[in-house]
């Protein structure tokens, strides 16, 4: 699994990109980058704590379909 970075903002809440049919969450591929974007948004906010994190693993449950019955 390559590497992901994401920043997330004071309500731990990922940054995203912002861009009309094109919004979703930011990833990066290096710390430098994320960092980087963090700094960037960290202008924009004084005051406001900023984390860097990376993703070590990600676990899946595959959904199942509901069932129904009646009485």
């Amino acid at each position: 699994m390559a590497n992901a970075f994401f920043v997330l903002d004071g309500d731990d809440n990922t940054l995203y990109f912002g861009r009309e049919q094109d919004d979703g969450p930011q990833s990066f591929a290096s710390f430098a980058a994320a960092e980087r974007r963090a700094k960037k948004a960290a202008d924009c906010e004084p005051g406001t704590r900023f984390k860097i994190v990376e993703v070590k693993a990600i676990v899946m449950c595959p959904v199942l379909p509901a069932k129904t019955f009646r009485r």
